[in-house]
């Protein structure tokens, strides 16, 4: 199924670009943002539609001819079933329900710029926007809860914590920020946490370590509580790190780049010392 989640940005096109999606806790549905300055909510519905009992025999004949390779003498078998499913009209062929995944457009925000990142933080949504803001607002009213100052260029990603009392968030300026959730005070700044923009940050299950990389070509492990920057993994060489993903239970680490390699770190009991 195919759906232009967000409108055009300018006359004559179909859509705009999609910036950000965000899952909700419940897995119920997301949340898009995007570069007509709109997030949406979605929700997963499952769809009742009819489904021929000629597309189905249709898809038989496919699946036996293909079994065959090639086979064309078949039998009279084959050829006398042939010839009986084409018989009658196919508007009158018997129909049957099916369940169909699909998704149904909830609710609109409109936002005074581009949406950049969108993110899911319990009962709050955070939303970066072009003009280096973060604006947090209710998930179920979608009112202002509290904006988010700082950075001194766009926001690009945003994470937050398991216990929700922190959100991370990095920045084209360089800068890793972490926020209270409680109210939005900004908590501890790293700056600059690498030498170029950041591309992602995501928490490590349970715990307030996290992880950033860069367009430097860099992923990072900090300590959230007491700033230390521990750990840096090169492993992508000078391309730029794209997007990284924790286990839940925090054993090992993916992370995808630009040399169009997927890269998967694991931990170790090995000891390390914080750079």
């Amino acid at each position: 199924e195919h759906v232009d989640a967000h409108v055009a940005s300018k006359p004559g096109t179909s859509s705009s670009g999609v910036n950000g999606i965000a899952s909700h806790p419940d897995n119920g549905g997301f949340t898009t943002c995007g570069a007509d300055g709109s997030v949406k909510i979605w929700e997963w519905v499952a769809r009742k539609v009819q489904k021929s009992d000629k597309a189905r025999k249709d898809k038989k004949k496919k699946k036996k001819s293909g079994k065959k390779n090639g086979d064309d003498d078949g039998g009279d078998d084959d050829g006398g079933d042939d010839e009986h499913d084409q018989v009658g009209d196919d508007n009158d062929m018997p129909t049957s329900e099916a369940l169909q995944l699909s998704v149904e457009h909830v609710r609109t925000l409109q936002m005074d710029d581009e949406c950049l990142a969108v993110y899911r933080v319990g009962a709050l949504l955070a939303v970066a926007l072009l003009n280096t803001t973060i604006q947090v607002v209710r998930a179920g009213s979608l009112q202002l809860a509290y904006s988010l100052y700082g950075h001194k260029l766009p926001v690009t990603c945003m994470s937050c914590d398991t216990d929700l009392s922190l959100i991370a968030s990095g920045s084209g300026d360089k800068s890793l920020r972490l926020w209270g959730v409680d109210f939005g005070d900004c908590r501890r700044t790293f700056r600059p946490a690498h030498e170029a923009g950041l591309t992602a940050v995501t928490f490590v299950p349970q715990t307030h370590h996290l992880f950033t990389c860069a367009r430097d070509g860099m992923v990072k492990y900090w300590d959230g509580d007491t700033g230390e920057h521990l750990l840096s993994l090169p492993g992508h060489g000078p391309e730029e790190v794209w997007s990284l993903a924790v286990s839940n239970d925090g054993a090992f680490l993916c992370t995808v780049g630009q040399d169009r390699s997927i890269r998967v770190w694991e931990r170790t009991e090995e000891p390390f010392f914080a750079e």
